[in-house]
């Protein structure tokens, strides 16, 4: 039979007569794994240390008969497998068990890993492994001189791994999923996006979110890792850790505060600048220290600094960026989160935070409303509205509630705020900002709702130039209840307009608070 007239169906017409397997007595898909199985004994001569797996899943019932016969060299192993309660949702955060590589191997055999062991190789997987783990154990079994088992115990006895506990909340995580994947997919130009959520009090994240995205349940299927790998979106990028983005107008925030702190040294010809300072903008930036003159997207004339924040005012922002140096704004931004490691247990990205450039004079201009050299990802954004809302404390941001023994509950460790920096300002500056924010989502779509359910909400939106690319859409905000506070930050890649994200953002808060509401 030549290679051209053989075809599939020759092929197991073929090993069925080899190995004697009866059509009558087997289903296609038993004889199926029959021929697998005959074939790899024979591949390895019927190596006697070889072991062959015949059956998974089956039930205790079976193997009690099985073991009543005392067949020689059958054995049964017991193997975790992990099941998705919530297929889909939060596949970037839980990350995905792999075997040991030759790059790693000898770590691993140092801890006591047998060579064949799955680990965690990204995210909590691999981050908290060693919660996970538990210890395998030794057994030992002894036969009479006829084969017959007489003997079995466990000379080192198998623990199980730990339980653990995110900070994420699962229903906000939901839809926070669904709501980026439904604005993204009803931009035409938008690429793709992130949204992070973080209780400010605490610096525990609540929702993390990348999209596009991939079901951990479904990676077991070849076409469907291929269709992941071909997919021009990168859903393997974890685009709420692992991305950097120009802040955008979110930045005006930081550089407000630091300007009203910094009030007293900032001199003007009428005085110091303060709350009730007023610049002119007439749409175009003139200075005699700078040669360009870049503009704003409006003519607000006189603006004050919480209606510089509101309508969000470039002409107002330069003014204030040329009085305190890309240094005087940067000092304040970072220590509130913005290129500072966040210190989350997942690995993350710690960006870029801009800085003078002396042959450049209007990147100062650029860096005060938040473009240039900026590069931050969307958790920093969180980690830096978050200090905002709280009054200045910049907390360590963490996915790990805490960890308990299996079965018992008893508790291994559980987490606590942790405080990283602390930035001093005024009652009067926490006002300004949080009135100013207060008045940017008044009109955009979805806050006015949240406001009728009583929830205090506010934010600031940001549009993002990105060379050769439409504009970057963002926004970072905060929902006050009398019981919780949540900070969320939405980047939408290629989305036009900041309001796309807030909008984002509002959806979110509206299905969440809908859902607890209804499921309390």
């Amino acid at each position: 039979m030549s290679r051209e007239d053989t075809d599939a169906s020759d092929v197991a017409e073929y090993f069925v007569k080899r190995y004697g397997l009866s059509t009558s007595r087997y289903t296609k898909s038993e004889i199926t794994s029959l021929i697998r199985l005959y074939y790899e004994m024979e591949r390895v001569d019927f190596g006697q240390y070889q072991s062959y797996t015949i059956a998974k899943g089956i039930n205790r019932k079976l193997i009690t008969r099985l073991e009543e016969t005392q067949i020689e060299g059958v054995n049964f192993d017991i193997q975790a497998e992990r099941v998705y309660e919530y297929p889909g949702v939060a596949s970037h955060i839980l990350g995905q068990l792999g075997k040991i590589t030759a790059e790693n191997a000898e770590q691993y055999i140092a801890l006591g890993y047998p060579l064949d062991s799955l680990v965690g190789i990204s995210g909590c997987e691999a981050a908290f492994e060693k919660y996970l783990r538990g210890q395998d154990g030794v057994m030992v079994i002894r036969y009479d001189e006829n084969g017959n088992q007489i003997e079995k115990y466990y000379e080192v006895e198998p623990t199980h791994g730990n339980d653990i506990y995110l900070t994420i909340d699962i229903d906000l995580q939901i839809a926070a999923e669904d709501s980026l994947k439904e604005n993204v997919d009803a931009i035409d130009t938008a690429k793709g996006g992130a949204l992070t959520a973080i209780d400010p009090t605490t610096g525990e994240v609540l929702a993390l979110v990348s999209y596009p995205t991939y079901d951990l349940s479904q990676l077991v299927n070849e076409d469907y890792v291929k269709s992941l790998n071909n997919h021009s979106g990168n859903p393997w990028l974890n685009r709420a850790l692992n991305e950097t983005y120009a802040p955008g107008s979110t930045y005006k925030v930081g550089a407000a505060l630091a300007g009203l702190e910094m009030s007293p040294t900032l001199k003007l010809e009428t005085g110091t600048f303060g709350k009730e300072t007023e610049f002119e903008c007439n749409h175009i930036f003139n200075h005699p220290d700078y040669t360009t003159h870049p503009q704003c997207t409006g003519d607000h004339g006189p603006i004050n600094v919480v209606e510089a924040i509101r309508v969000s005012c470039n002409i107002f922002f330069y003014h204030l960026g040329d009085l305190l140096g890309v240094e005087g704004m940067t000092e304040f931004t970072t220590r509130l989160g913005l290129g500072a490691d966040p210190g989350l247990e997942l690995r993350s990205e710690t960006g870029n935070v801009a800085a003078t450039d002396p042959e450049k004079p209007g990147e100062t201009l650029n860096a005060a409303i938040g473009q240039g050299t900026h590069a931050y990802t969307p958790l920093q954004l969180s980690v830096y509205m978050s200090s905002v809302v709280n009054g200045g404390t910049r907390y360590r941001a963490q996915l790990l509630g805490s960890v308990k023994k299996y079965y018992t509950g008893e508790v291994v460790y559980e987490s606590s705020a942790e405080e990283l920096d602390r930035v001093a300002f005024s009652d009067e500056t926490y006002e300004t900002l949080i009135d100013g924010m207060k008045q940017v989502v008044i009109g955009i779509d979805g806050f006015s709702s949240l406001s009728k359910l009583g929830i205090t909400v506010g934010g600031k939106t940001g549009t993002a130039q990105v060379n050769g690319k439409k504009d970057y859409a963002l926004f970072s905000g905060f929902a006050l209840t009398d019981s919780s506070e949540i900070v969320l930050s939405c980047v939408i890649e290629e989305g036009q307009g900041g309001t796309k994200a807030a909008k984002t953002v509002a959806q979110t808060l509206q299905k969440y608070f809908e859902q607890t509401t209804n499921n309390p």
